[in-house]
């Protein structure tokens, strides 16, 4: 039911996902450590990206949270969806090695 909720109000696809995932994509591997190992307080980012990929676990809500996850602890990861289009050859620049 939450799913269809959000869903309804927010529409289809997952812009904060998507946005999340270019962001992280395009963060040096030093800097995506550096999340992973900031357990500073419950408020650092790293707590929190776990909480909301917990909640949203088995809604079928926020379809790239996984891929941002999977960024975080393992290396690149492409997205999908509407905005796939928007990407420019551009943001590759200095993505070199990974």
């Amino acid at each position: 039911m939450l799913a269809h909720e959000v869903r309804k109000y927010m529409g289809y696809g997952d812009p904060l996902g998507t946005s999340m995932l270019k962001i992280v994509n395009a963060m040096q591997l030093d800097q995506r450590r550096g999340i992973q190992e900031d357990e500073s307080s419950e408020e650092a980012l790293w707590p929190k990206l776990l909480e909301l990929y917990n909640i949203a676990s088995g809604y079928n809500v926020f379809d790239n949270l996984e891929k941002v996850m999977d960024t975080l602890t393992e290396g690149y990861a492409d997205w999908t969806g509407e905005d796939k289009e928007d990407y420019d050859e551009d943001d590759e620049e200095g993505d070199e090695g990974w």
